[in-house]
């Protein structure tokens, strides 16, 4: 006797959970990447970033190639900045804020530079003035 071929009940189920699991974990990487943990070229986008120098030039020799993470952290020591009343901040507490991070450490030291030039038409800009 044959046996009778049993009838499909819908799509392979193990392709379906494969698929969702797929979509699932694409998901949490554009999450954990639009967060700013995981660093790569996404973020440094020209429009999306910061300004830091009215001079074009001036403003992408200050980024280089920071991720958003260390934009952040860079501003976080531009407000110090700004709340001691401008003044140049110490190494430690620049490495502090910075949490031991070598390119927002020169990122801020070339920030620096650009803010004791003497120019007449483009300035640096603090975070808090950016909306001005």
């Amino acid at each position: 006797m044959a046996k009778a071929k049993a009838k499909s009940r819908g799509p392979d189920r193990s392709a379906v959970k494969t698929t969702f699991f797929f979509f699932l974990i694409l998901a949490a990487l554009f999450l954990v990447a639009r967060s700013g943990l995981l660093s790569g070229p996404w973020d440094t986008l020209v429009g999306a970033s910061p300004i830091y120098d009215t001079d074009a030039r001036n403003d992408r020799d200050i980024k280089r190639n920071l991720t958003r993470a260390q934009l952040r952290l860079l501003d976080r020591i531009l407000e110090a900045e700004l709340d001691q009343g401008g003044r140049r901040l110490g190494d430690r507490e620049v490495r502090q804020i910075a949490r031991g991070d070598k390119a927002v450490m020169a990122a801020y030291d070339r920030w620096r530079a650009y803010l004791e030039m003497r120019r007449s038409s483009n300035y640096v800009i603090y975070p808090r003035d950016r909306g001005r």
